[in-house]
C-alpha cells in the first residue's frame, strides 16, 4: 500500500514539472516582442510555410508637392534677366540690363567637349547663368546656380524622382564625355550628378540630382 502512494506521488510530480516548462500563451499586443529596428516599418511581408520574410525593398525617395514645369523665360525673369534669350545676337546681349549685383564677362568653360568661348553671368558674385554663342548668336544658355529657379518650378537641386513627377516620360541617357548622364525634354536638357560612360539609356538613380541644365 505505501509502495503505491510513493508511484502516485512521484507521477504527479513529474506530471507538475512538463506543465511548468511550456511557453506561455501570448495573449494581446505583441508588438513588444518584434526587435526596435524592425517596428513601425513599412515593409511587405510574405509568408512561406511557417516562416515570415520581411521583404525590405528599395523605397523611393519623397518628391516635392506642385512643382511645375521648366520654363526659361520665366526663369530668367525670376533672377532679373527679363531680356537675355536664346537666339539674340551679341551686340543685343551686350546691351542687356545688368542690374548693380549682377556681372558678365567672357571666359572660357573648360569641359569635356573642350574649350569653349562663353559669357558668365554672377549674381552677388555667386555664379548663376553661362551663355554659349555661335558666330555672332547666342545658341543655349546654362543655369548653374539652385537659386536661378522659382521655388515651385522644377530645377537645379531637385531629384531624379521629382523630374520624373513632372515628365513621367521622360528618359536618362548616359554619355562617353565625362560619363554624363542627362535627361532632355524638348529644348531643355537636365545634367544630373549621375554618371554612365555609355551613349545609351540609363536606369538613373531616383536619387540623383540636377546639377545644372541648359536650354536653347
Amino acid at each position: 500500500m505505501k509502495k503505491l502512494v510513493v508511484l502516485i506521488a512521484v507521477i504527479f510530480a513529474i506530471t507538475s514539472c512538463k506543465e511548468n516548462t511550456k511557453a506561455p500563451a501570448v495573449t494581446g499586443d505583441s508588438s513588444h516582442m518584434i526587435p526596435s529596428n524592425t517596428r513601425n516599418v513599412k515593409t511587405s511581408v510574405k509568408s512561406s510555410g511557417n516562416v515570415t520574410v520581411v521583404d525590405k525593398t528599395k523605397s523611393t525617395p519623397a518628391v516635392a508637392q506642385d512643382l511645375i514645369a521648366f520654363n526659361g523665360l520665366e526663369a530668367l525673369k525670376y533672377i532679373e534677366l527679363e531680356e537675355l534669350k536664346p537666339g539674340m545676337s551679341l551686340e543685343e546681349l551686350q546691351n542687356v540690363n545688368i542690374k548693380a549685383n549682377q556681372n558678365m564677362e567672357s571666359t572660357i568653360r573648360e569641359s569635356g567637349d573642350g574649350q569653349i568661348p562663353i559669357y558668365e553671368i554672377t549674381k552677388s558674385g555667386f555664379p548663376m547663368v553661362d551663355i554659349y554663342y555661335s558666330a555672332d548668336q547666342v545658341t543655349d544658355i546654362a543655369l548653374t546656380h539652385k537659386n536661378a529657379t522659382p521655388p515651385k518650378m522644377i530645377g537645379i537641386g531637385n531629384t531624379y524622382a521629382e523630374l520624373l513627377s513632372v515628365y513621367p516620360n521622360a528618359k536618362a541617357m548616359g554619355s562617353e564625355i565625362e560619363s554624363r548622364v542627362t535627361v532632355t525634354v524638348n529644348d531643355v536638357i537636365f545634367t544630373l550628378n549621375a554618371h554612365h560612360g555609355i551613349n545609351e539609356e540609363y536606369d538613373a538613380p531616383l536619387t540623383s540630382r540636377i546639377k545644372y541644365l541648359t536650354f536653347r
